[in-house]
């Protein structure tokens, strides 16, 4: 498995924990390693889900979407 796809994995299984509840410091560490390696649609979903979960996105992971774009 390579390290995205590890990445997307256990971000998942974090969503799917019952009462588990992601921060925005957590989102922002997913996106920042996402858009660089040119998974930026993943990016957007995971700030899709930052949104749903009623969480601010921070700037850092903002600039980092819009320089994957």
């Amino acid at each position: 498995m390579n390290q995205c796809s590890a990445v997307v994995s256990m971000y998942k299984q974090m969503l799917g924990c019952i009462g588990l509840h992601p921060k925005v410091s957590t989102l922002s560490i997913v996106i920042n390693f996402l858009c660089p390696v040119n998974r930026v649609d993943l990016g957007f979903a995971v700030l899709t889900a930052t949104l749903k979960h009623g969480l601010q996105p921070n700037a850092y992971s903002l600039t980092a979407l819009l320089h994957g774009v």
